[in-house]
């Protein structure tokens, strides 16, 4: 009789230790969860962030390739030109009078 009451008792204590490893388990779980949540709303926020950093930046790219397309196109008219010299010839008739004074 002693034997089946030690057997009884064994089983208990495994049945009771197994219950407390299992509520230990499925709590790591649920925090580990927790913080896999959260790691994954910061990635997620680090890619919002990102993919609106590359829309600015290809918008900004692209401004600045049509500014260089259009100056680029009045860089080469012979209106353009004209003004230049017309300016250096202004800049050096006005030197050459500071020069005399």
């Amino acid at each position: 009789m002693n034997l089946t009451i030690f057997y009884q008792l064994a089983v208990s204590v495994f049945c009771v230790v197994a219950t407390i490893f299992m509520v230990t388990i499925f709590i790591w779980a649920i925090m580990f969860q927790a913080q896999l949540n959260k790691l994954i709303e910061k990635i997620e926020e680090i890619l919002e962030i990102a993919k609106v950093t590359a829309g600015d930046t290809k918008d900004f790219v692209d401004r600045t390739i049509q500014s260089l397309e259009t100056f680029k196109k009045s860089v080469f008219t012979f209106d353009f030109i004209g003004r230049v010299v017309t300016e250096i010839i202004k800049f050096i008739k006005n030197n050459n009078r500071e020069q005399t004074k």
